[in-house]
């Protein structure tokens, strides 16, 4: 195995989730194909080329109970980012639903947001960047590309009125 290159969502609806992910977090459009009846659409956060979010219309009850909770209480996945306070105020002036403040933790400094259905999203400004000096020592962004992947420790959020998740 070499790297990780899709990954998939459940949505209600693939439209809704389009507009959000491009229009609200900036991810860019990858893919967007319509093959009969099924349409395989994929988005990237920017600057990553080698990770695919397949935004994939749940059909199944199993698939359409998964909507919002495919990661139970932990983030779905983790973005990284150069400049925390500036992706804050910009997702923040484009209505993406935060839960809690910003927290300084050994792995950086993050937050935690919600997308349209109330997926759980990382947002995460690693420790050589904050200052802090981690414990341990994860997979940098550039490893890995924008998107990382590590375990973030359970922390409970207060509830944003505005990220209320959609079914």
């Amino acid at each position: 195995m070499k790297k990780l290159t899709i990954f998939k969502a459940y949505m209600s609806d693939q439209e809704d989730a389009r507009k959000f992910y491009v229009n609200q977090l900036g991810f860019k459009l990858a893919e967007d194909k319509q093959l009969g009846d099924y349409r395989w659409l994929l988005v990237q956060a920017p600057d990553n080329r080698e990770v695919s979010l397949n935004l994939e219309v749940a059909r199944t009850a199993e698939e359409i109970a998964l909507i919002g909770r495919q990661a139970a209480a932990q983030p779905l996945f983790s973005l990284c980012t150069d400049d925390g306070s500036r992706d804050l105020e910009e997702l923040k002036r484009r209505d993406v639903g935060f839960d809690g403040k910003t927290k300084a933790m050994f792995y950086g400094t993050g937050v935690m947001m919600r997308d349209l259905y109330g997926n759980r999203i990382y947002l995460n400004q690693e420790p050589s960047e904050t200052g802090i000096q981690p414990a341990l020592r994860f997979a940098s962004c550039g490893e890995i590309g924008s998107v990382a992947f590590w375990p973030i420790p359970s922390t409970p959020f207060a509830r944003n009125k505005s990220s209320a998740p959609r079914r």
